[in-house]
């Protein structure tokens, strides 16, 4: 295949591109031919070493595909002139409506906590006075128990004097 050959079919297959792009490849691919034929090779092996126009129009567009998938990532969305005059001129009002929305969301968390703190400070004295109240109990069920052993030991005592008079008066 001739170089010019070369060219046309491949400027066929990336007849897709816009024509800037197509014109830079193509220059780019006649620009490497003619390297190639300086250095001393015939013009159809020249040709050939570059690949097939089918070859290297799939892979300028494919390219091209993953090239603007990443602006598309990297970049967003831009916004028209129109867009951002629109944004400037409505900015009073949508940041009144996002002031708003903030002081609704405040709010709203403000009075959570408040009936949050309401009710756990009305629990607090029913807790304080059933823990007042199982301590006082216990405090009860041990001075009974103490209570009674005095009691036992006392009688004890006293049985152990009587019983000690009794034994010296026989």
């Amino acid at each position: 295949m001739k170089k010019k050959e070369f060219i046309t079919e491949l400027r066929k297959k990336l007849s897709k591109l816009p024509s800037r792009e197509a014109d830079e490849r193509l220059t780019f691919y006649s620009e490497m031919i003619d390297d190639r034929i300086e250095d001393g090779v015939s013009e159809e092996v020249a040709v050939a070493s570059v690949g097939t126009p089918r070859d290297i129009a799939a892979q300028i567009i494919s390219e091209r595909r993953s090239q603007k998938k990443k602006e598309k990532t990297q970049n967003g969305r831009k916004l028209k002139p129109v867009e951002v005059v629109l944004l400037v001129l409505g900015s009073p009002l949508w940041i009144a409506f996002i002031a708003v929305g903030a002081a609704v969301v405040i709010t709203i968390f403000a009075v959570v906590l408040t009936v949050n703190l309401t009710l756990w400070a009305l629990e607090l004295p029913f807790f304080l006075f059933s823990l007042l109240s199982h301590y006082l109990l216990a405090a009860c069920k041990m001075t009974t128990k103490v209570s009674i052993l005095l009691f036992k030991k006392v009688v004890s005592w006293i049985k152990a004097f009587f019983i000690g008079k009794e034994k010296s008066r026989r």
